[in-house]
């Protein structure tokens, strides 16, 4: 199935094509098809910047590997299927300047009057926590970070844990807005807005 109908270079666009109407799109299928498009192409893109670069699949152990996402470099942008429909994302896009990534990446601005694209996310969800305490946790912040998360999880806050402030203190993002969740050490957590 290919992911792309036409790249243009000079707007920095990569038009997708009609099979990601019902199938979605796979941007790491994509930047294949790019590495293999400019192969081909030879004198027709010389000089012009390639659009996507894939990254991702690293080795965790055990068989286990990073997700793979997609960098859309210098501006590129995917434009969707000049039709209406709703696009799903199975892969992640991030573009280099950490501007945008996820659904804000796709450009509609040049498709037709009347055509609506809706973008929604296929691909899972992982962010990285960090843990701004220097050389590691102690067993009783590691303890409180175990009986935090679960109860993130539970209240169904979770898409993506995106800094931890404290040991006690977590910024939970569900795409619409952030919620810090507090242990407040007795046995029950503090749930507010982040903005608060």
């Amino acid at each position: 199935m290919l992911q792309v109908e036409t790249w243009d270079y000079d707007n920095r666009r990569i038009h997708l094509s009609l099979d990601t109407v019902s199938a979605g799109v796979d941007f790491a299928a994509a930047y294949l098809e790019e590495r293999a498009y400019r192969e081909a192409s030879g004198e027709d893109v010389r000089g012009k910047r390639p659009m996507m670069r894939g990254n991702g699949r690293e080795p965790k152990g055990g068989g286990r590997f990073t997700p793979q996402f997609v960098t859309f470099l210098e501006g590129a942008r995917p434009v969707p299927y000049n039709a209406s429909h709703t696009l799903t994302l199975l892969t992640e896009p991030i573009a280099d300047d950490g501007s945008v990534s996820g659904t804000g990446i796709i450009d509609r601005s040049t498709l037709s009057p009347g055509v609506e694209v809706n973008v929604e996310i296929g691909y899972q969800q992982v962010e990285i926590i960090t843990v701004p305490i220097g050389s590691g946790l102690t067993a009783e912040q590691a303890n409180q970070l175990a009986l935090i998360l679960p109860m993130a999880k539970q209240l169904g806050l979770v898409s993506g844990i995106s800094a931890l402030h404290s040991v006690t203190g977590i910024v939970v993002s569900d795409g619409d807005g952030s919620t810090i969740i507090t242990d407040n050490n007795d046995g029950t957590y503090t749930v507010a807005p982040a903005n608060q």
